[in-house]
Parts: structure tokens; C-alpha cells; sequence
């Protein structure tokens, strides 16, 4: 090659391929290099700058430099942010340029002079420093006395929640309305404050209702029961249905029955008359028969014996052993009813020979007390015939004297009297060695 082109040479001198160089580019230091042979060849071009991807840079401003010296892209450094501490950093060359901006604190801060209120005394939220240049941001503030809010007064309430109030504004138990019931009329009632609130409930009819289009029914024709709409907002609530037609229903027949109750049944199926069964009486053999149905209906009552009974290990006494009534039982459930009693040993009686007596009668009496042959006394000149217990009521006549001519012939009154004392005396005498005697053969 040469300057301006190049080829192939024979050994001997012959030469092929000969062409001018080409290709490559010019540049402000270097001649283009060719793209056959990477010869340089032509001049240089001092208009193309082959400038750094780094920046250069001042106090003021960046660029970018070719190794020439020649400059592009010159400008003042622009953008980011000055702080308390650091110089803004240049959004295209990022180097610090200009001063620091004492105004401007965006790191961390520290708070001095903190006071708590209390309920005597204010408090002070502190002063605000920056923790880098310890400069005061921002003086505190006082901080009111604290208050005692009172809440106890009635809830206030808007249309979606309640709260109570203090005087000084603040507030507390803030919540949502709840409970209640909206029906088609109202809207619900909050269960807390007491405040309607929401929507009404179209669906909701819980008040009064009322029938409307209802027909009788009668002998000739059905009926309707007609449609039932609510009071409250005019809706029909339920279509009514059909009546049957009347019919005269006969009851006249034999009472129908189950375990419980008893009725009247009509042949289309009604029933009239129905009641619990009532009446008669449960014994431990049956239960009760309904006084109206004639049904025997609930429990055998096992207190009630009303039947025969029957008595069971009954002995006799005798006069060497007691004896025994025996214990009585039910017939119809064989329960025991009744324990029996001991029967004393059976007592020979030993009557005294002499008269034992009151003022009325007198008898024979054995060591046992029983009484034997009591008769009342027969009182003759004040004591009694038999036993001579004296009259107490007697009262002896005092004697009279006769005349002196009259006392041979004593008066036909007395000698009829002595008689009939005589007799009489006879008579006792007679029937008391009767008895006597009859008393000795027992």
C-alpha cells in the first residue's frame, strides 16, 4: 500500500487487486483507517469530536471533552436539594454544587422541653431541633389543661351513628346504629340511643292487618275467606281461599273415642263435643269409666280397693294361746290392706260370792272386772232387798202412839202392808237362789 491505495505484489514484481483505500472514519486526532487493508490514509477531520461518557465539571457548571479540548454539551449544574448540611447534588452530573440551605432540615429531629399536662397545670409539647445541625425547627406550644370530660347526657346522633358529648366538644362511644326492627311503616329503631335510622322494610308487616273481598259461605253456595292485606301500608299480605259450602252436619250418633278423649263425628268427618274423658273412678282392679263416653281411659289408681276383701293367717285364741284377726287383702289385687291385731288368751271367770255394788245396781264381779247378774237395786224401807245397800234418799217415819182404847186392835191398813212386805221379801228371797244356782251350774 500507499498513501491513497493498496494491492497484491508477486514475488516477481506482478501486481493484483489493486484498489484506493476506503472506509473507516476521520476523527479530530486520527486519519480514517481502511476497511481492506487497515491502512490509515487521508487527512484528519477537526469538525468529528469523539467525546468522554464522563462528565467534567466546575463549581458551576458540567460538560463533556474530547481529547482534543473541545467541549460540548456545556451547562450550570441543575436540580436536587440543598440541606441543612449538604450542598444540592446535580441531577445530570451528580456533583455537589452551590451552599448549604440552613432552612432546609430533612433528617432526623429531636424534641426538648417536654411537659405532660395534668388537671392543674398546662403541659408544652417541646421544641423541635434537627439532629444534624441542632438548629430549632419549631418552637412547642402549650397544651391545654386537662379536662374531665363528662358523657353521662343523652346520645347525640345523625342518621348513620350515635355519641355522647362533652360540653368542650370531645366525644365519646361513637358507633353505628344498630338493632331495632324496620317494618313497612318504620324505619328501625337504634337499640342504644333509641333513633330511627336506615330504611324502611317493605317486606316487613308486623302491625295490625285487615280482610278484605271475604264471603260466607251458606247452605246454597261456598265462601271465601277472603285476602288479608296490612293496615300499616295497604299490601296484599295473602290470598284468601275457598269455603266450603255449609253442610248440615249430624252429630246424633254413638260417641267416638280414643285413649284420651271422646267425640261426636259427623259422616263428612267433623267432630263436635270433644273433651278429655272425665269422671268414674280408677280402682286397683279397673281404670275410670267416662261418666259421658262410658270408656274405660287412664290408670288403674293401685290406692283405691272398693271390692270383697279377704282375710289371711287368722287364728282363733284359746285358753292356752292368744289368737290373731288375721291380715285383710284386697280380692281383686291380693294387696295387702290391713295388718291384723293380737286376740287375748281366752279368761275363766271366777265371780266373788258377795254383791258388789253403786248406787244404782249390784252384781258379781270376777279379778278381771268383768261383771256378772247386775240388776238394780229394789229398795224396801231403805236398803235394797238383795245386797242391802242403803237408800240415800230414804227418810225413816217417826212413830205415833195409838190411842190407849185402840191399841188391841191394831187398823186394817197395817195388816195389809205387813202382808205385802211379806210377800215381796218371798219373792226376791226366790229368784236369788235362782240365779244362785244357775250362776254355780255355768
Amino acid at each position: 500500500y500507499d498513501e491513497d491505495s493498496h494491492w497484491h505484489e508477486c514475488e516477481c514484481g506482478e501486481i493484483a487487486d489493486e484498489s484506493k483505500h476506503t472506509g473507516g472514519e476521520a476523527t479530530c486526532q486520527e486519519k480514517a483507517v481502511c476497511d481492506d487493508c487497515g491502512q490509515p490514509y487521508g487527512e484528519i477531520d477537526p469538525d468529528n469530536h469523539s467525546f468522554s461518557e464522563e462528565w467534567e465539571h466546575d463549581e458551576n457548571t458540567h460538560w463533556h471533552e474530547c481529547e482534543c479540548g473541545e467541549i460540548t454539551d456545556e451547562d450550570e449544574h441543575t436540580g436536587g436539594e440543598a440541606t441543612c448540611i449538604e450542598k444540592a447534588v446535580c441531577e445530570v452530573c451528580n456533583e455537589s454544587y452551590g451552599d448549604v440551605d440552613l432552612e432546609n432540615h430533612t433528617g432526623d429531629v429531636y424534641v426538648v422541653g417536654v411537659k405532660e399536662p395534668t388537671y392543674d397545670e398546662p403541659g408544652y409539647t417541646g421544641d423541635t431541633h434537627c439532629a444534624d445541625c441542632k438548629a430549632l425547627i419549631k418552637p412547642g406550644e402549650e397544651i391545654p389543661q386537662l379536662h374531665r370530660c363528662d358523657f353521662s347526657g343523652e346520645w347525640e346522633y345523625d342518621e348513620n351513628s350515635h355519641w355522647h358529648e362533652c360540653e368542650c366538644g370531645e366525644i365519646a362511644d361513637e358507633d353505628e346504629h344498630t338493632g331495632g326492627e324496620a317494618t313497612c311503616k318504620e324505619k328501625a329503631e337504634c337499640e342504644y340511643c333509641g333513633q330511627p335510622y336506615g330504611e324502611k322494610d317493605p317486606e316487613n308487616h308486623v302491625g295490625e292487618t285487615y280482610v278484605k273481598d271475604a264471603v260466607e259461605p251458606s247452605y246454597e253456595a261456598p265462601g271465601y275467606t277472603g285476602d288479608t292485606y296490612c293496615a300499616d301500608c295497604d299490601e296484599l299480605l295473602e290470598y284468601g281461599e275457598p269455603i266450603d259450602q255449609l253442610h248440615r252436619c249430624d252429630f246424633s250418633g254413638e260417641w267416638e273415642y280414643d285413649e284420651n278423649s271422646h267425640w261426636h263425628e259427623c259422616e263428612c268427618g267433623e267432630i263436635a263435643d270433644e273433651d278429655e274423658h272425665t269422671g268414674g273412678e280408677a280402682t286397683c282392679k279397673e281404670k275410670a269409666e267416662c261418666e259421658y263416653c262410658g270408656q274405660p281411659y287412664g290408670e288403674k289408681d293401685p290406692e283405691n280397693h272398693v271390692g270383697e276383701t279377704y282375710v289371711k293367717d287368722a287364728v282363733e285364741p284359746s285358753y292356752e294361746a292368744p289368737g290373731y284377726t288375721g291380715d285383710i287383702y284386697c280380692s281383686d289385687c291380693d294387696e295387702l290392706l290391713e295388718y291384723g291385731e293380737p286376740i287375748d288368751q281366752l279368761h275363766k271367770h271366777e265371780f266373788s260370792d258377795e254383791w258388789k255394788s253403786d248406787g244404782e245396781s249390784h252384781w258379781y264381779e270376777c279379778e278381771c272386772g268383768e261383771k256378772s247378774e247386775k240388776v238394780e237395786h229394789v229398795f224396801v224401807k231403805g236398803s235394797c232387798t238383795e245386797c242391802e245397800t242403803k237408800d240415800p234418799e230414804y227418810k225413816e217415819d217417826k212413830p205415833t202412839v195409838p190411842p190407849a182404847d185402840d191399841d188391841t186392835n191394831p187398823g186394817t191398813g197395817d195388816n195389809i202392808m205387813i202382808y205385802m212386805c211379806l210377800v215381796i221379801s218371798f219373792v226376791i228371797i226366790g229368784t236369788v237362789l235362782f240365779k244362785r244356782k244357775s250362776l254355780n251350774q255355768k
